[in-house]
């Protein structure tokens, strides 16, 4: 009886560790379909809750993945201590949104204090860690250094928080373009130059035509417009013209695409493109190298044998193939005109044989400017005549 007694208290020791959140381990999020032969990354959630346990909700969660646009979907539950794994594919931008029905009371934000629009993986385990807190609370990010989501806070943020965050805001304000007939008009344009542009992908990321025709409009639409086409510029060797200025940036590297969804959108969908590709230019300035928004790396990090653009070294370059260009030219000219001089004169003439040597290769020419001018010279004389017999 004893043996069985403490047999039911164990049991029950067990079922209540399993009903208690510290008690639970991770669970895995629901599990999807991959590619056979395709490689995965374990990605771990987490929700600290800083509102003292007031945060009562469950929260919905949808990643999107700015390459393909498969989603990935699962529940972070309050009664599972707020964690859970996902395997989803590497070397890519996952867009985020949360959905809870207190979010009018509470808000969530990543852990360090920065925006949780989107987040990059690459090719390891990645931790995501959220933090709740009520609308309105005052708090500062785990560096203690700045407060969660001012301006500094921004500026401080690394570039692929900043350029995730960007890029979801710009994600949002296009997405409804994807399957709307209304755009049907704008894709049908745009498809003209398809052609080129699969040229250039492949060129640009080592992909194939058959990959870029397996994308739909709209992928092709953000593949080109925020990154294919800035690496193409990049690379035609006139820095000056396409990145040289701001100005020259919009009026000469973007212009194609900000124009066609001015034309087409309601200037929402330009006006995110700008802000975007403002960053991605400012981006360039510093780092030398354009940013891939769907990969997380810019084109060195992915390109092997690619180097950052470096402006000084490029106008010294031009200068350099100028100067080489113009001695070139200075030389073939003195070489020519060293043939001329050098040649022997004819013997017995002296120093008119130059003369007599032009002349002579130039006797067919000279003996019709005679021809011409003795028959000018008769025209003339009888002309005279004629107007003296008027007279």
């Amino acid at each position: 009886m004893r043996n069985l007694v403490l047999m039911v208290l164990m049991v029950c020791v067990a079922l209540a560790a399993l009903a208690s959140p510290m008690g639970l381990r991770p669970a895995f999020a629901t599990e999807h379909d991959f590619d056979e032969g395709k490689l995965t990354c374990l990605v771990s959630f987490r929700i600290e809750d800083g509102t003292g346990g007031a945060f009562p909700d469950d929260v919905e969660v949808r990643l999107t993945d700015a390459m393909t646009a498969r989603t990935f979907e699962f529940t972070l539950e309050r009664g599972a201590g707020y964690e859970a794994r996902m395997r989803v594919y590497p070397n890519t931008t996952y867009l985020v949104d949360v959905s809870y029905p207190n979010s009018g009371l509470f808000t969530l934000e990543n852990a360090d204090g920065s925006g949780m629009d989107a987040f990059v993986v690459e090719d390891g385990p990645v931790d995501i860690v959220w933090e709740a807190f009520g609308v309105g609370d005052a708090r500062v990010a785990r560096t203690g250094t700045v407060e969660a989501g001012s301006a500094e806070a921004e500026t401080k943020a690394q570039p692929k928080g900043a350029a995730a965050t960007l890029f979801k805001e710009f994600y949002d304000a296009v997405k409804h373009m994807d399957g709307d007939d209304e755009w049907n008009d704008f894709f049908r344009s745009y498809d003209m130059w398809s052609a080129v542009r699969s040229k250039r992908y492949v060129e640009v990321c080592g992909g194939t035509t058959d990959e870029w025709e397996a994308m739909s409009d709209f992928e092709k639409l953000v593949w080109d417009e925020t990154y294919v086409r800035i690496v193409d510029r990049l690379n035609a060797s006139n820095y000056d013209y396409y990145f040289g200025t701001e100005k020259n940036f919009e009026d000469n590297t973007i212009f194609p695409g900000y124009h066609a969804l001015t034309t087409y959108g309601d200037g929402t969908e330009a006006a995110a493109y700008k802000k975007l590709m403002l960053w991605q230019y400012e981006y360039i300035k510093e780092h030398g190298s354009p940013y891939n928004f769907m990969t997380g790396l810019d084109y060195v990090q992915s390109k092997p044998g690619a180097k950052p653009v470096d402006p000084e070294r490029e106008k010294k370059e031009a200068a350099e193939r100028e100067r080489r260009e113009l001695e070139s030219v200075r030389r073939e000219f003195e070489r020519e005109l060293a043939l001329d001089l050098d040649q022997d004169e004819p013997a017995g003439l002296g120093v008119w044989g130059k003369t007599a040597k032009a002349v002579a290769a130039n006797v067919v020419s000279i003996l019709i400017l005679l021809v011409l001018s003795g028959a000018l010279t008769v025209v003339v004389l009888r002309r005279r005549r004629g107007w003296g017999k008027k007279g």
